[in-house]
C-alpha cells in the first residue's frame, strides 16, 4: 500500500518565523558554472541471503519495496559496477575464456533487471568493473594487457548495442579503487589509453570514460596525464579515521574547502570544465562503514539521527565546492555482508527498515537534480554551524537546504531568509528529533505554503542540531492530505499513521508486543511510550505522540474517540487531543489501574467540525518521582472513532509545564562519546581524542579520559578545545558547582576553563597542576550563574605553552559534573614547600624564598605586587576569586 507523506502543520516545532522577527537573509553568492550531474548513491547488483553475501533472486514484494524506494529516491547518477566471475564463468563457476561470456547467468539477470528499471525512468549510470581480475580483483599482470581492453570493450558493446543502456550509461570507471590494490598510475594510464583505442576501432563512443577511481594525487594525475582519453573525473572519499576527525572534518567545512582544491588541481592540467564525482562518499571514516562497531559515538553509527544530519553537511559542502557529483555509500548494503546502505535487503542490521539518512539523502537526490544550477549561498560569516545551499531548476524552480550544525554557542535557533524571483508554492522538509522518518514512509512529512513565496521572501527556524529543506518542485504524492471522519489505528501495521518522541526529553516511543493477549485487546501488538524516570526532566510534561496521516475531521458521524490503556504499576496519565483552531489542549487525565487493559471513550462532541491534527499520549503525570524507578511505559492500542457510546468522558484541560527545557544533570565521564557532548579541538594545532585513562587511581577509576595534545610553532594561537554540550545544560539551584578531573603526565601547568552561556555570559576559572602523574580534582563555583544555560565549556590546557613551542604537550581531562560539594576554600600550592591559604580577607602564603608574588582578578587584573618575598607572607583581599603567581611557575584560584 502507497503511504501518504502530506502533513499541513507540524506544531510541535514552528516552521515559519513571524515576518517581523529579523533573520539573516541569505543571497546567491555565486552560480556555479561547474557542471551538476546530481546525487546518488552506489549500489551491488544483486540481492543477498542473511548472510549479507549469497545471491538472492528478486522476490516479487522485494523488488516492488526495492523499486518504491529507488524512484522515491529518484537519483540522478547511480554508481553500478559489474564483477567479472558474473558473466566470465560458466553457471557451475568455470572460468570462461575472453570472448566467451554467459550473459544469462542468474547474477547478470539481477543486474540487469536493475538496469531496466534505470533505462526505463532515464536514471544515469556509471558503469564498470569491481574489479577486472576474478573475484572482484585485480591483477597486476592482467591489467595492461590487450586481453583487458577486450575485456572491457566486450563488455561495454554488450550494454550498448543489445542491451541498449548507452542513453543512460554516461560515465564509465574501468575498475575500483586501483592505487589500494597496489596497481601503478602508470599502469592505470596504459589500461586507460588500450581501452580508449578498442573502443575507437570498433567505433563505440569513447566520450563516457572516467578515472581514477582512486584518492590523493590520482585525483588530478588523470588530467595531467590522460585528458585526452577521460571525458569525466572520478575519486572516492570516506572522513579520517578516528571519530573526533570525522567530527571535525565536517565541522570546520574541511570538505568543501579540500574539494574546491582538488578542483583546482584538476582544472590547472585540464581546464575544459569536465565534472569531476565523488564516486564513493560517506560522512564517516572507512572503519566504521561497512560493519557495525558496537562502541561508535552516534554521528559513527549509520542508524543514527546524527549521521543522517552529517550526510546533509557532506552534500551541502561537495556542492559548494563545484564538484558535479557525490554518490553515497551505498544504497541497501553490499557483499561480505556490508551494511552499508539507506537500509539492507539482506534482512539484518534493521532490514528493511529505512534509516534517517534515507530521509536527508532522499530530498537532495529528488530535488538538486542533474542539471541544475548550483547556488552557492550566502553563510552567517564567522559561523561554523550553519550550512546554506540553493540550486536553481530550470527557470522556474528552486530548492534550499539549511543545517544547523550549532557547535558554536552564539545561538540556540538561527532564523533564515529566502527570498529570489520566484512566486510558486513551497514545500518544506523539516528534519529533527520529532521527524527523521519512521522507517517505512518514503518521505518525510511536508508544509505546504501558499501566503507566502520566495519573491516576497519566506523566513524559517533552523534550531541547533536541525535541518529544513524548501523547494518548488512537487512533492512526491501531490495530492492534497485527505481529510476523513474516520480513524482507525491498531499497530498492527504501519500504515496511516507516525509514531513521534519528546526526543529531548528522553521519550522513546515505539511499537512492540502487546504485553498482556486478553480481552479486551487479543492483538499482537501495541504503540509504547517509555520514559527513563530521573532528575533531567520533568516526567509529567514528557510525551509520545501518534500522528495521522491524514487529517480528521470530527464530524456528527462519528465524535468518540476510543482508545485502549495499559500499564504495568498504577500511575497517573493524561491522554490530550491537538486541535486546529484550538488554543487550550484538551483531554483526559486519571489514575489507571494496573496489569489489566483500560478502554477510555472521550466525547468530542464539543469539537465537531474541527480538525484534529495529532494525539498526544502523557505516561507519567504523578508529581513526585521515586528514585527507585527506572522506565515507566503506558501501552495504547486500538484507537478508532465511534458513534456507539461507551461511558464517555467530556473533555477536560490538560495543563503543561514546558519551562523546564533543559537538563540539570552534567556528568561528563568519556566512557563514551555521544550525541551529549562532542570535543571540538579549536583549530589543528589541537588534537582531542577520547583515550584509555593513563593512570587509573582512587582519584579517578575511569577507563577512558578526553586526551587534549598541542603542537605548534605559533605562540599567538588559542590553544583550546571545546565541549559542546547537547542538549544544553542549566547551572541547577541545589548543586551548582562544576567539578573536573585533571591528569598531566609531565611537568607544571596552568590551566584555564571557561564555561559559555546561552546568555552571552562566561565564567573562567584558572587552576594550577604543579604535579605530574597524579589526577587532581578543580571546582568551579557557579552559584552567580544559577538558571542560566550552558552551551559550551572551553579548556585551554596549557597557558604556558609558549614557553614550550614546538613540543608536543599532553594532558587528560575527566569527570565533568554537577555536584553539591563546595569548593574548597583553602588552596595548596604543593611546590617548593609552597602552600597558600585563604581565610578572613586575607591570601596567605608560607615557604617563599626570595619570589616575587603576583595577585591577579580572574579577568587579568594585577591587584597586588611584591619582589623578592621570603617565608611568610600576607594579602589583603575582597572576597572571591583570585589568581596567584609565585615566581614563574605557581598559579593558583584561591576560592573563600
Amino acid at each position: 500500500m502507497k503511504r501518504k507523506f502530506i502533513l499541513l502543520t507540524l506544531v510541535i516545532a514552528t516552521l515559519i518565523v513571524p515576518a517581523n522577527l529579523q533573520a539573516f537573509e541569505s543571497t546567491v553568492e555565486e552560480e556555479l558554472q561547474t557542471p551538476w550531474e546530481g546525487f546518488g548513491y552506489n549500489q551491488w547488483g544483486f540481492a543477498r541471503e542473511s548472510d549479507g553475501n549469497t545471491f538472492k533472486p528478486w522476490s516479487d514484494d522485494l523488488w516492488k519495496t526495492t523499486t518504491e524506494r529507488i524512484l522515491a529516491i529518484k537519483p540522478s547518477l547511480v554508481r553500478l559496477p559489474v564483477i567479472r566471475d558474473w558473466f566470465n564463468k560458466d553457471d557451475d563457476g568455470n572460468n570462461l575464456p575472453i570472448g566467451t561470456y554467459n550473459w544469462d547467468s542468474k547474477y547478470m539477470q539481477a543486474y540487469f533487471k536493475i538496469m531496466d528499471l534505470y533505462k526505463e525512468h532515464d536514471i544515469k549510470v556509471m558503469s564498470g568493473f569491481w574489479g577486472v581480475g576474478y573475484n572482484g580483483e585485480d591483477y597486476k599482470q592482467f591489467y595492461t594487457t590487450d586481453e583487458c581492453a577486450q575485456l572491457q570493450a566486450d563488455l561495454i558493446e554488450y550494454l550498448f548495442k543489445t542491451k541498449g543502456y548507452d542513453k543512460i550509461i554516461t560515465s564509465y570507471a574501468p575498475s575500483n579503487e586501483p592505487l589500494g590494490v597496489g596497481i601503478s598510475y602508470e599502469d592505470w594510464s596504459t589500461m586507460i589509453k588500450k581501452l580508449y583505442a578498442e573502443l575507437e576501432k570498433r567505433g563505440l563512443p569513447t566520450n563516457f570514460l572516467s578515472g581514477a577511481d582512486s584518492w590523493s594525487d590520482w585525483i588530478w594525475k588523470p588530467a595531467q596525464y590522460n585528458a585526452d582519453q577521460l571525458s569525466a573525473y572520478d575519486f572516492h572519499n570516506y572522513l579520517n579515521d578516528t571519530p573526533d576527525d570525522t567530527y571535525n572534518q565536517l565541522y570546520n567545512r574541511t570538505i568543501e574547502t579540500t574539494f574546491a582544491n582538488y578542483l583546482a588541481n584538476v582544472y590547472k592540467y585540464d581546464n575544459s570544465n569536465k565534472p569531476v564525482h565523488v564516486s564513493e562518499m560517506a560522512p564517516i571514516g572507512v572503519p566504521f562503514i561497512d560493519w557495525p562497531v558496537a562502541d561508535a559515538p552516534a554521528h559513527c553509527r549509520i542508524d543514527t539521527y546524527e549521521y543522517a544530519l552529517g550526510f546533509w553537511d557532506y552534500g551541502i559542502q561537495l556542492a559548494r565546492s563545484g564538484m558535479a557529483s557525490g554518490l553515497a555509500w551505498a544504497l541497501d548494503g553490499l557483499e561480505q555482508n556490508k551494511n552499508a546502505g539507506m537500509w539492507n535487503n539482506a534482512g539484518t542490521y534493521g532490514g528493511m527498515t529505512l534509516r534517517p539518512w534515507y530521509y536527508t539523502w532522499q530530498l537532495m537526490c529528488r530535488y538538486f537534480p542533474r542539471g541544475a544550477k548550483i547556488l552557492k549561498m550566502t553563510e552567517l560569516e564567522g559561523r561554523k554551524d550553519i550550512r546554506i545551499l540553493g540550486a536553481r531548476i530550470g527557470s522556474e524552480d528552486y530548492s534550499f537546504v539549511a543545517v544547523n550544525r550549532r557547535m558554536d554557542a552564539q545561538s540556540k535557533t538561527q532564523s533564515i531568509t529566502f527570498k529570489v524571483d520566484c512566486t510558486k508554492p513551497l514545500y518544506i522538509y523539516r528534519f529533527n528529533r520529532n521527524s527523521y522518518g519512521d522507517g517505512a514512509a518514503l518521505s518525510l512529512p511536508y508544509e505546504k505554503i501558499t501566503d507566502q513565496n520566495l519573491s516576497t521572501g519566506i523566513t524559517v527556524e533552523v534550531p541547533m542540531e536541525e535541518g529544513i529543506f524548501i523547494t518548488t518542485l512537487e512533492p512526491l504524492e501531490t495530492n492534497p492530505s485527505e481529510t476523513q471522519s474516520t480513524l482507525t489505528i491498531d499497530f498492527e501495521s504501519q500504515d496511516g499513521y507516525m509514531l513521534l518522541g519528546d526526543y529531548n526529553k528522553g521519550i522513546r516511543t515505539y511499537v512492540g508486543s502487546n504485553p498482556r493477549k486478553r480481552a479486551p485487546n487479543t492483538s499482537d501488538n501495541a504503540g509504547y511510550s517509555e520514559i527513563l524516570i530521573n532528575d533531567e526532566y520533568n516526567p509529567r510534561d514528557c510525551f509520545s505522540t501518534i500522528f495521522p496521516l491524514n487529517k480528521i475531521l470530527i464530524s456528527e458521524d462519528f465524535p468518540l474517540l476510543n482508545i485502549q490503556l495499559y500499564r504495568s504499576r498504577p500511575a497517573k496519565i493524561a491522554i490530550a487531543l491537538h486541535v486546529q483552531n484550538e488554543d487550550r489542549l484538551l483531554g483526559y487525565e486519571f489514575e489507571i489501574p494496573h496489569r489489566e487493559w483500560r478502554e477510555l471513550q472521550l466525547n468530542l462532541t464539543p469539537l465537531i467540525g474541527k480538525t484534529l491534527d495529532y494525539i498526544i499520549i502523557y505516561p507519567y503525570r504523578d508529581s513526585a518521582t521515586t528514585p527507585s524507578l527506572d522506565t515507566e511505559s503506558l501501552i495504547f492500542d486500538n484507537i478508532f472513532l465511534s458513534n456507539t457510546e461507551n461511558s464517555p468522558i467530556d473533555l477536560q484541560e490538560i495543563t503543561t509545564n514546558n519551562d523546564q527545557q533543559y537538563r540539570q544533570i552534567l556528568d561528563i565521564d568519556f566512557e563514551y562519546l555521544n550525541s551529549f557532548v562532542k570535543v571540538i579541538p579549536v583549530n589543528s594545532s589541537i588534537m582531542s581524542s577520547i583515550a584509555s585513562n593513563p593512570k587509573i587511581q582512587e582519584n579517578n577509576p575511569s577507563d577512558k579520559a578526553c586526551q587534549i595534545n598541542i603542537l605548534t610553532n605559533d605562540a599567538g594561537q588559542d590553544l583550546s578545545a571545546q565541549l559542546n554540550l547537547y542538549p544544553f545544560v542549566q547551572v541547577p539551584e541545589s548543586n551548582h558547582n562544576l567539578f573536573f578531573s585533571y591528569y598531566r603526565p609531565t611537568g607544571q601547568s596552568e590551566i584555564k576553563i571557561v564555561v559559555n552561556f546561552l546568555s552571552g555570559e562566561k565564567a573562567v576559572g584558572h587552576f594550577s597542576c604543579n604535579e605530574k602523574r597524579e589526577w587532581f580534582r578543580y571546582g568551579l563555583n557557579l552559584s552567580n550563574h544559577v538558571g542560566q544555560i550552558i552551551t559550551s565549556i572551553d579548556i585551554s590546557p596549557n597557558l604556558n605553552y609558549s614557553d614550550r613551542l614546538n613540543v608536543l604537550d599532553t594532558s587528560f581531562f575527566d569527570n565533568f559534573i554537577f555536584s553539591t560539594e563546595e569548593v574548597s576554600g583553602i588552596e595548596y600550592i604543593t611546590n617548593n614547600d609552597i602552600s597558600v591559604t585563604a581565610e578572613n580577607g586575607y591570601i596567605y602564603i608560607e615557604g617563599v624564598k626570595n619570589m616575587p608574588v603576583y595577585l591577579f582578578s580572574v579577568d587579568g587584573k594585577l591587584l597586588h605586587f611584591a619582589e623578592n618575598v621570603n617565608g611568610s607572607y600576607s594579602i589583603p583581599t575582597e572576597n572571591g576569586v583570585h589568581l596567584i603567581k609565585i615566581g614563574n611557575t605557581s598559579y593558583k584560584i584561591i576560592n573563600f
